[in-house]
């Protein structure tokens, strides 16, 4: 696949990467033709799960100069007509005749367009261009509680990033709660002149209140947990990146491409309607969601 169309296509995966939620999103997926047995390529595949029902979106791309007609979406049509597919979107680089969009809207297929227009206050827009550099930051945490023993004897136990947690009379998860945590503006002014300007790559914190934090079944028995300690590596790259903006389905996105070859990436960014961006990052470990995207681009797991 030529350069152009590679990045274009990998522009679309890393958009919906952004946007799918909890569905599975996946580049030159492989599916099986209903009539003929052999493997078709489709460009992005969403798939998804639906009340119960497997639900496949699949997303043809093409980059070129010129607008794309009407033979191209009659092709894709006829290609989807014997795939798996619930349904199909296709992306046009540079747009489509007017023929080619009455077409693709008679059968029934999205026909989307990438524009350039995008907001001007947006923040992370003028930071990376100015400096022309993408920052990564990588958090991978382990997490810990104190809780008290039968004895009143305090004891320290390590705890899965799955644990269900009550705080403040909502259940969530240690994950969920650990990401709120370093999304915080304090916590972001705490660590980040560390990170990036002292080179240290290993904290931990300490959460704990009045009366306890919740009680959990540890070994059999019911306990009062007292504090919880989180353990954080980090990971810190900065790469030199080409940014662009535009609007994809009316959500506004900055995209980048790295000029490194010896730290290859492409991401994405993305504004939500309540003004917060969220993101993915392919690289050479695949693709990654990316968490709390202002300031600084994080990448959270545990």
């Amino acid at each position: 696949m030529p350069r152009r169309s590679n990045l274009f296509q990998r522009l679309v995966l890393l958009i919906n990467s952004s946007l799918a939620g909890h569905a599975q999103v996946i580049e030159s997926a492989m599916v099986r033709d209903k009539i003929t047995g052999e493997q078709r390529e489709v460009d992005v595949l969403i798939a998804t799960n639906a009340s119960g029902y497997e639900v496949n979106i699949a997303i043809e791309v093409v980059a070129r100069g010129r607008k794309a007609d009407t033979p191209w979406v009659e092709s894709m049509r006829s290609k989807h007509s014997s795939l798996p597919t619930d349904k199909l979107i296709l992306v046009a680089e540079a747009g489509f005749y007017a023929p080619a969009l009455a077409k693709a809207k008679f059968y029934g297929i999205e026909a989307v367009t990438i524009e350039t227009a995008l907001a001007a206050d947006w923040k992370i827009v003028a930071e990376l261009t100015a400096t022309g550099f993408f920052e990564l930051t990588s958090f991978k945490y382990t997490c810990a509680v104190i809780y008290e023993s039968d004895g009143g004897n305090r004891e320290q136990i390590d705890v899965p990033s799955t644990s269900s947690i009550t705080c403040d009379s909502q259940q969530t998860t240690l994950d969920e709660f650990v990401r709120y945590v370093l999304n915080l503006t304090e916590t972001k002014e705490a660590l980040y002149p560390r990170i990036t300007s002292m080179n240290e790559r290993q904290f931990w914190f300490s959460y704990s209140r009045p009366g306890g934090l919740w009680d959990a079944e540890i070994n059999g028995a019911t306990v009062r947990v007292v504090e919880l300690r989180v353990g954080l590596d980090v990971d810190h790259t900065r790469t030199p990146v080409e940014v662009s903006a535009g609007k994809y389905r009316n959500t506004p996105f900055v995209a980048g491409v790295s000029s490194s070859k010896t730290n290859e990436l492409q991401f994405v960014l993305v504004k939500k309607p309540d003004g917060t961006t969220e993101g993915a990052v392919v690289d050479a470990s695949g693709v990654r969601k990316l968490i709390g995207a202002r300031e600084h681009i994080d990448e959270v797991r545990s």
